[in-house]
């Protein structure tokens, strides 16, 4: 028997407050927000490393949309804009080159 239209609301409510849990956490980590990105040696490794990292709502593979660099706060960072391949959540991804010593 399938489940009652107020059983598959209170499902899909459910996961959309996962999926939201999910990005607040992730925007907590680094590389989730500007004022803390990802530090990466180069720049060529920006895309690589924003591919390879799964979705953080569902854990697809995702697609770079857009590669950006940007000064944020007085701050030079890269922003990748990528999207998932699976449930389509677009979301940004800030990187720091950090500087040779």
């Amino acid at each position: 028997m399938s489940k009652s239209r107020k059983d598959r609301r209170e499902v899909q409510r459910e996961a959309v407050k996962d999926a939201k849990r999910r990005l607040s956490v992730a925007m907590r980590q680094r590389g989730g927000a500007p004022d803390l990105p990802e530090l990466v040696e180069s720049a060529s490794v920006i895309e690589v490393i924003a591919r390879g990292t799964p979705c953080v709502v569902c854990g697809a593979e995702v697609a770079v949309v857009e590669h950006e660099a940007k000064t944020l706060g007085g701050t030079a960072v890269r922003v990748v804009h990528v999207k998932c391949r699976m449930c389509g959540v677009a979301r940004k991804t800030y990187f720091q080159i950090a500087a040779a010593n």
